[in-house]
């Protein structure tokens, strides 16, 4: 058998009694009572609709003052709890009279004796995992970069090979509490850059600096909000706690990328290409503040800078002696040896 639960806009009832007495009574709704029902409707379909659908919920769409709302026979109070929060929201009583309970818009639940008790949280959901969110991105990313020149990368990358530059668009993702934290950028390898300070700093250089690094090394690695044009800047990252705001996440990722990170990108096909990209004063201010640059972008990201702006060399080495930049330490002995042997 299924039962019913009542909803009315009665800011003063306080009681099961009450309520009951109130329910008894034929009125047609007006307008406003009407408008608080239709918010109901739309916030059980916006935040609870998996409940709704668990619940059997059964709407009816009378114009009387009281809404009558069927639910199946097997839905218990962990389903009722959170439809009394979604009329809530629309500032209505619920009451359940086969049960003498009256689920309160102030968020309290009311018994047939007088009780009063705060109602339970709605419990929290289980927080989306980080393989599952990678592998959901994983397969959707490669395919809205095939028309751009892209084909799929190892790991979550895809790839674009110029003559002397190969251009790659990575994401990655972090596990958080209670979310996954999504972010991209792009990285750009130009063996005209990374075999000078191999070079000069010798084999030892290329081992430590792989270590912290997927095959092939990184020569310049640019997040988002370091590629935008404009004051309107993209975050870097994002927190999504299921996968349509993964999909989302990636939807407007993939549009911003079209439209203002490819036309730059489309031009840089030599190292001085990439020189002009990563040697702004922008750049000279955002690096001390980039903690993640593993030691191959410090090296060529020096090579360039004596290349393409031997002027300033000074305030790259400086920048990128920082105490804070980088994955591991800095190598500021390797920097000062590469410094000076580009000076020379």
């Amino acid at each position: 058998m299924r039962f019913i639960l009542q909803l009315f806009y009665a800011p003063a009832i306080r009681t099961v009694s009450e309520a009951q007495a109130l329910a008894h009574r034929r009125r047609e709704a007006t307008a406003s009572q009407l408008a608080r029902f239709r918010a109901f409707a739309d916030a059980c379909a916006d935040s609870c609709a998996d409940t709704a659908a668990q619940a059997g919920l059964e709407i009816d769409d009378a114009a009387d003052a009281v809404l009558a709302v069927t639910l199946r026979p097997s839905a218990g109070p962990a389903l009722v709890i959170p439809l009394a929060r979604a009329a809530a929201s629309a500032g209505l009583h619920v009451l359940d009279p086969q049960n003498q309970l009256l689920y309160r818009a102030d968020g309290h639940i009311v018994d047939a004796r007088g009780g009063v008790a705060p109602m339970p949280p709605l419990p929290s959901a289980a927080a989306v995992s980080k393989d599952a969110v990678l592998a959901h991105v994983r397969a959707r990313f490669a395919e809205r970069f095939v028309a751009q020149g892209f084909v799929p990368g190892a790991g979550q990358t895809v790839v674009r090979r110029g003559d002397t530059i190969d251009q790659k668009v990575c994401f990655d993702a972090e596990q958080l509490a209670d979310s996954v934290r999504l972010r991209a950028w792009v990285a750009f390898q130009c063996p005209d850059v990374s075999h000078v300070w191999q070079d000069a700093l010798g084999d030892a250089a290329a081992p430590s600096a792989q270590r912290l690094w997927s095959e092939p090394l990184p020569d310049v690695t640019l997040r988002p909000s370091e590629l935008a044009t404009g004051p309107v800047r993209p975050a870097d990252d994002a927190a999504v706690q299921s996968l349509p705001d993964a999909d989302r996440w990636l939807e407007g990722f993939c549009t911003w990328f079209a439209s203002t990170a490819l036309p730059r990108l489309d031009v840089v096909r030599r190292a001085a290409d990439l020189g002009r990209l990563a040697l702004t004063d922008t750049q000279l201010k955002q690096l001390p503040r980039r903690h993640d640059l593993p030691p191959c972008e410090q090296y060529s990201r020096l090579v360039l800078a004596a290349a393409f702006d031997p002027e300033r060399l000074p305030l790259w080495t400086n920048a990128l002696r920082g105490r804070s930049i980088g994955v591991a330490t800095p190598d500021r002995q390797r920097l000062d040896r590469l410094a000076a042997f580009l000076q020379a």
